[in-house]
């Protein structure tokens, strides 16, 4: 396949407003129908286990749901809210207020987020999440990734630096490569200062890799190899600095496996860390052929 020449541009795009951002939240992921549970337990021992295991996941998941709906319509109603109030106080003269309701509303955000991403790996482990996997174009997917993340990326000094070799098509659940991808950038942003953040794609042996590069402090290996499991960080001091639930990558790494592609990670301390999903080619649909 011919393939234009390699692009590289540093990305400046205008930082989205509150409003948008107020709109895009509206829906969450889709939390599914609720999980009947009370099955009734075989009595063969072999089977005993398998089942509860089971039924343990069915009744987690139930609860998710319950949570989701619990739980994220009023936290929608006090972002909402705050968001208004922020409006009004970006007049002259309220400076301390706006800061203030503008710490309640990031607050706010970082419960929404954890409160998906608890969703998100109950979903997984019941096995009711369903993704659309399509050929999609992820040089498109890493634009509007690099613009939306410009906002925190820009919060610790950082500049973002966008590499491409023209359009590289994929297999994959566009929504969920997204979440994956913004997960990997927020990482990125969080633990870099004043340096550079970097996204790109390639061709390969019939796959495609996308790569999120940071010029941050890097890590330890022995650090690096926990990170993928579930609720773990790369330190107690991290997660008291930086806060999260040690879920954003268990999640990333589910996700690309059941897109039929997979997630790694190259790091050294004093090096920066680099994230790879690679993900199955596909063909450029016939629709956009012309």
């Amino acid at each position: 396949m011919r393939r234009a020449g390699t692009e590289r541009r540093e990305v400046d795009t205008a930082d989205r407003s509150r409003s948008g951002e107020r709109r895009r939240r509206e829906k969450g992921p889709a939390a599914g129908g609720a999980v009947a549970s009370g099955t009734a337990l075989p009595t063969t021992p072999c089977c005993d286990s398998c089942d509860v295991a089971k039924t343990y996941a069915a009744e987690k998941a139930r609860l998710a749901v319950w949570l989701a709906h619990e739980l994220r319509t009023p936290l929608n109603c006090v972002l909402g809210y705050t968001e208004l109030l922020c409006d009004r106080l970006e007049a002259p003269g309220h400076a301390p207020l706006l800061a203030d309701a503008l710490r309640v509303r990031d607050l706010a955000l970082h419960q929404l987020t954890l409160l998906d991403e608890v969703l998100d790996l109950a979903r997984l482990e019941h096995g009711s999440l369903t993704l659309r996997v399509e050929a999609i174009d992820a040089t498109r997917v890493l634009e509007g990734i690099a613009a939306a993340a410009l906002p925190i990326v820009r919060r610790g000094g950082n500049r973002v630096l966008l590499t491409a070799e023209g359009p590289a098509w994929v297999l994959a659940d566009e929504t969920r490569l997204r979440q994956v991808l913004l997960n990997l950038v927020g990482n990125a942003a969080k633990f870099t200062r004043d340096g550079l953040v970097t996204l790109g794609a390639t061709e390969a042996n019939g796959s495609v890799v996308l790569h999120v590069s940071d010029t941050g402090p890097g890590m330890a290996p022995g650090v690096a190899e926990r990170l993928f499991r579930p609720f773990q960080q790369a330190s107690a001091a991290v997660a008291a600095e930086h806060g999260g639930s040690g879920l954003g990558l268990a999640i990333s790494k589910e996700l690309c496996e059941r897109m039929g592609g997979s997630i790694s990670l190259r790091t050294a301390e004093g090096e920066g860390t680099t994230f790879t999903v690679t993900l199955r080619a596909a063909g450029k649909p016939e629709a956009t052929a012309a």
